[in-house]
């Protein structure tokens, strides 16, 4: 039932399973978020948790068999890049003016710090609090950020610059894309701290 009625519509049968890619299995699952909409609200009906999930089994069953019979080398990573927890907790945020308020007192702080040898610090943590609100990472996804996991790309969908960004875990590999205001604060930082290939907010630096 999973293959005939969500998978093979989406995929098409005429499809090369070696085709079958990491990314076209994430566009698999923005299909199922935004495909059906409820004739009621007008807005996309969402499949059951379970339902989804029982799809990718299927789908990761299918492709275990072609790897043993040899039709592909290896699998492709099916973890969902933004898997959330089965138990739902509420974070704190920041209101938007919060989080204006935030950023001018440190862009204060940045340019008129208490000390001068405090300059490079009120630098890095005004920076930090623009790349940490423009991408939404954890403190401790930033903390494990390292220089090798950031990319500078062209957002296909505005034209904009954006931090394309890979983040490493128990469950594998994540991947966030920044808002354009993350570019500027990690170049900075990038360029004032002299960055080795790791540790993007650690202080680790090349030796001289």
């Amino acid at each position: 039932m999973h293959i005939d009625v969500p998978l093979l519509p989406f995929f098409g049968a005429d499809t090369p399973i070696s085709d079958i890619s990491a990314g076209k299995v994430q566009e698999y699952r923005v299909h199922r978020q935004t495909s059906r909409i409820d004739p009621k609200t007008g807005k996309a009906k969402k499949p059951a948790r379970a339902a989804l999930h029982g799809e990718t089994v299927t789908l990761r069953q299918v492709l275990k068999t072609a790897n043993r019979k040899g039709w592909i080398d290896a699998l492709p990573d099916m973890t969902a890049p933004y898997k959330s927890s089965g138990k739902v907790e509420h974070r704190a945020w920041f209101s938007p003016d919060e989080y204006k308020t935030l950023y001018e007192h440190t862009r204060k702080r940045a340019r008129n710090p208490p000390k001068p040898r405090w300059k490079a610090e009120c630098e890095n943590f005004h920076d930090y609090v623009l790349f940490m609100g423009n991408t939404g990472l954890r403190p401790d996804e930033s903390a494990r950020l390292e220089l090798r996991d950031v990319q500078i790309v062209k957002d296909e969908a505005t034209g904009e610059r954006i931090l394309e960004i890979e983040m490493r875990g128990k469950r594998g590999v994540g991947y966030c894309k920044s808002m354009p205001g993350a570019v500027m604060p990690f170049e900075r930082i990038r360029k004032r701290k002299n960055l080795m290939p790791t540790g993007v907010f650690l202080e680790r630096r090349r030796e001289t």
